[in-house]
């Protein structure tokens, strides 16, 4: 990301309240020369009154470090002001000094001045003082909206959450359910499992893990004044679960401590996916005193049970991992991760030497392939179990309408779109199952792009014409260039208008069910490899995650049949029975299924991406660069 007017790095105290001097790093797309750096950061200046430049020149310091300095003014008589700047370059970093203040103060400060613009030095960065070849440095996002494993419901803290935190379970790289803080044994009838902790599992700290911690953990996720929203769709189907979350009990009836490394958990009725929802975050062992005793900000100096431990951690600039050294399993190949939120152009950034992997989009993939960079043999990419698709509010008018919804089906064109707006970086949709996903339906009707049955479809429903139709609003996390497209084609096909409401893209998730009113777009990763994940969870009449609010008394009867079927292929039929159901009446639009692609140095060993879009940061290691 170009920053073009950045905050301050750092503010320098002058010894008067008139003299202001501050410190700017820039990040530019391209290489740029230092005296093309000055005339850009000079350049918003130029529009004070009776700004002027004094004097220009390249200056070489005593270290050898090439700057450029200006010395500027502006304003007249008792209003005059002078400035200074020095900048320096590296790559595609500026570093810039700034000093300005009343002319008379300026003068009379002009050593300081002239010693603080010839301070400039520009060395190897060591984020958190930790030397590059000790640390694995990573640029992925903008950084954690939570830490908290019962309040995370997107893929984006879920990435910190995995590595910090640890449940009684995981999955492996095969996405099988495997132990990682116990083992476990199911009884005949298929309700109660008994788990065995491992004795040498410690949270960082040192503290063991036992039973009562995860009871703890539980009954803490389902405290309904933590107003989980995701402890119903993965917990929930332990005995106890929905009278805590009602308030009508104080704790969970089906767990039971039977010792210090033994616990039992009965669950109401047998399921075959029920380990696979201990694998998500909310199922997370958390220690009680570093709860209790951070009370609501405890996340932001979070213990675990996971390969690392948060060391410092600067909200949307930089975080610090250091390997648990006590961790119960293979420990982390990699001393120290340090995670940079976004603060360059990743692909520059990646060339400089200044990260060792980055996630990188479809604009930043078809920048390689232009420039024909020898980055493209590192590009790792993933087809991922995700679906991203319109949503629709059908409590609502007019999309508690189906022939509406149907309408808008029709009417886009969605090869197009995914063709010209991702780059290949996804799979159009045909329904809401990715490929990869046991119970995928490859014989599932094809959506048409249908303008004319679009109009037909509308001219059907109770409104009967785009005129009749109220204000439809579009709630997203921005306007990027797909709903551009999207919004285009509704208006030529249509003659609809629809009204946009941005969320911020970092709370979109935790304030859409409140915010929604027509249409909104929606993006699900699994949590688990089974249809029930994507069909039950965000389609079932009473789902957390249903924002639309779908209700269908048809699939409602498929999803409640799929859960308990012990046959493995007639599960999978009522789920394609449900799909194609849902396809049909439009519950939603869908788009594409995802992929990922991430960027690593070859030096950079295990690093791989999973199914679900995550990265086992764990199985990472260094060789010589």
């Amino acid at each position: 990301m170009e920053t073009d007017s950045p905050s301050p790095v750092a503010i320098f105290d002058t010894g008067t309240d008139d003299l202001s001097a501050q410190a700017f790093v820039f990040y530019y797309s391209e290489r740029l020369k230092v005296t093309e750096v000055a005339e850009r950061e000079l350049a918003p200046l130029a529009g004070l009154p009776n700004f002027r430049t004094i004097g220009e020149a390249p200056v070489t310091l005593e270290d050898g470090t090439e700057t450029y300095q200006i010395l500027y003014a502006f304003g007249t008589g008792r209003e005059e002001r002078r400035g200074g700047m020095a900048f320096a370059v590296e790559n595609t970093r500026a570093f810039v000094l700034h000093v300005v203040g009343p002319r008379i103060v300026y003068e009379n400060n002009l050593t300081g001045i002239e010693r603080l613009l010839n301070s400039i030095k520009v060395e190897e960065q060591k984020p958190f003082g930790i030397p590059r070849e000790e640390s694995l440095v990573l640029a992925l996002d903008t950084g954690p909206i939570t830490l908290d494993p019962a309040i995370a419901q997107e893929s984006q803290s879920i990435q910190y959450i995995s590595q910090i935190f640890g449940g009684l379970v995981t999955l492996d790289d095969e996405l099988n359910v495997v132990p990682d803080l116990a083992t476990w044994e199911l009884s005949d009838d298929g309700l109660t499992y008994t788990f065995t902790i491992d004795s040498a599992a410690t949270f960082h700290d040192g503290s063991s893990v036992e039973a009562g911690d995860v009871v703890f953990s539980w009954e803490r996720a389902a405290d309904p004044e933590l107003e989980s929203p995701t402890v119903r769709t993965y917990l929930g189907d332990i005995v106890g679960v929905d009278e805590i979350l009602a308030g009508t009990a104080d704790s969970i009836s089906g767990l039971k401590v039977v010792d210090r490394h033994t616990l039992k958990v009965t669950i109401d009725s047998p399921k075959s996916y029920f380990l696979s929802k201990l694998t998500h975050t909310v199922a997370s062992v958390v220690e009680r005193d570093n709860v209790e005793a951070g009370r609501g900000s405890w996340w932001l100096d979070p213990v675990g049970t996971g390969p690392f431990e948060v060391g410092e951690w600067i909200p949307d600039v930089a975080m610090h991992f250091q390997r648990h050294t006590g961790y119960h399993r293979e420990p982390a190949g990699a001393p120290n991760i340090i995670f940079r939120f976004h603060d360059g152009v990743p692909l520059r950034m990646l060339e400089d030497g200044e990260i060792d992997a980055a996630t990188i989009n479809a604009a930043e993939f078809d920048l390689l392939e232009a420039e024909e960079s020898p980055l493209l043999d590192d590009v790792i990419s993933r087809p991922l179990l995700s679906v991203h698709y319109i949503g629709f509010n059908t409590a609502m008018a007019p999309f508690d309408d189906v022939n509406v919804r149907r309408a808008f089906l029709l009417a886009l064109d969605r090869k197009a779109i995914v063709e010209e707006t991702l780059a290949g970086v996804g799979v159009l949709a045909q329904g809401f199952l990715p490929p990869d996903l046991p119970g995928y339906d490859a014989d599932i009707d094809k959506i048409q792009f249908a303008p004319v049955a679009a109009v037909a479809a509308l001219e059907s429903s109770t409104y009967g014409s785009a005129d009749a139709l109220p204000e439809i609003t579009f709630t997203a996390p921005g306007i990027g260039p797909a709903l551009v497209q999207m919004i285009a084609m509704w208006r030529e096909h249509l003659g609809v208008s629809v009204r946009v409401d941005i969320v911020a893209a970092r709370s979109y998730y935790y304030e859409l069910s409140e915010r929604v009113q027509g249409l909104y777009e929606y993006g699900w990763i699994a949590d688990y490899p089974d249809p029930h994940n994507f069909l039950d969870v965000l389609f079932f009449s009473e789902a957390d995650n249903n924002v639309g609010g779908f209700n269908n008394a048809a699939v409602d009867n498929l999803l409640a049949q799929a859960r308990i079927e012990t046959d493995v292929e007639e599960r999978f039929r009522l789920y394609r029975s449900a799909e194609r159901i849902l396809v049909d009446n439009g519950a939603g639009i869908p788009l594409w299924f995802g992929q990922a692609r991430v960027l690593a140095k070859t030096y950079v060993e295990g690093f791989t991406i999973g199914a679900q879009g995550n990265l086992d940061l764990s199985k990472v290691s260094l060789s010589d660069r």
